[in-house]
């Protein structure tokens, strides 16, 4: 399959005002800040001179890090700029250039107070934070951590979160976490099955939803069995071919998820990882053995991945 690399995620930080427990990026207050911004605008000028199309500031919590405005600012006007955030800092990091830049915001919440709380806090702040975008004209996508803790109430979050009028409404899985108790949060077979069930029923009554709900990160049987004829899901993330994924320090990996320290012992040692601050971004994504080694071994059967 002919690659071609057109997305980007840019975990900016690892600094987030928050410390979830299912989260992959092992985020809290203390993390890593980032690059300097005069390291990071240099990786935005490679961004500029390659073929990248999407791009998506994630973290962390991207709007701690100082240099954000100066990167979306240094960006080529044709890439489409995307931000993911707890939302529990607008309006007060908010910048009016952000309106203008960016095409939609991403929001990670579980919905209803009584869900939302038993990890990301802040739930008032946040549908303050979706109201505000509203008035600001921005798209508003909302995510949802699928765990154990939650997804009994799977049917009461999305419908919590469809009040607040988002564009989308993205349901993601859960992925293990170093040093977590992560049979608190991983769901059994079983539970895969209710939760998936419960959605396809929600969707039989409420079809609008169909178009609104996406899912990421559900690369099992029970996934492909349950969800993907209904809503026409790709087999592949095509993470390797198309996308790519900039860690805090300037790594480059093929997925998101191998900046995962957990995952990224496991997988990642027998690899030179490539890092913008040495390497280019073009000849990372199309020379460097782990990207060859993800598109011809991994990307394109993603129900292996684990």
């Amino acid at each position: 399959m002919p690659h071609e690399l057109l997305r980007v995620l840019w975990q900016v930080n690892r600094q987030c005002n928050m410390q979830c427990g299912f989260c992959y990026t092992q985020s809290s207050p203390i993390a890593h800040k980032g690059l300097p911004v005069f390291e990071a605008l240099k990786i935005a000028e490679q961004i500029n001179h390659s073929s990248i199309q999407y791009l998506s500031f994630i973290g962390g919590e991207p709007l701690l890090y100082e240099g954000l405005n100066q990167l979306m600012a240094t960006l080529r006007p044709d890439i489409k700029v995307y931000l993911e955030t707890n939302g529990s800092l607008i309006p007060q990091k908010w910048n009016d250039y952000y309106a203008e830049r960016l095409e939609h915001v991403s929001i990670g919440f579980e919905g209803p107070a009584f869900i939302n709380e038993l990890e990301r806090k802040h739930t008032s702040k946040v549908a303050r934070a979706i109201k505000f975008l509203h008035a600001e004209n921005v798209k508003v996508k909302t995510s949802i951590i699928a765990t154990k803790q939650n997804c009994k109430h799977i049917i009461q979050a999305i419908e919590f979160i469809d009040e607040l009028d988002v564009s989308y409404i993205q349901v993601n899985g859960y992925s293990q976490v170093e040093g977590t108790d992560n049979s608190k949060y991983s769901m059994s077979k079983d539970e895969r099955q209710f939760f998936f069930d419960k959605i396809n029923s929600l969707i039989d009554k409420k079809t609008h939803l169909k178009n609104k709900i996406s899912f990421s990160v559900w690369y099992d049987n029970n996934y492909f069995e349950s969800i993907e004829d209904q809503l026409d899901s790709p087999r592949s993330c095509f993470c390797g071919y198309f996308r790519a994924t900039i860690d805090s320090d300037g790594s480059i990996f093929p997925c998101t998820h191998l900046s995962n320290p957990l995952v990224n012992r496991l997988f990642c040692d027998s690899f030179e990882i490539p890092n913008l601050i040495q390497n280019d971004i073009e000849s990372a994504f199309y020379e460097s053995a782990l990207f060859r080694y993800f598109r011809e071994a991994i990307a394109l059967e993603p129900r292996d991945c684990k």
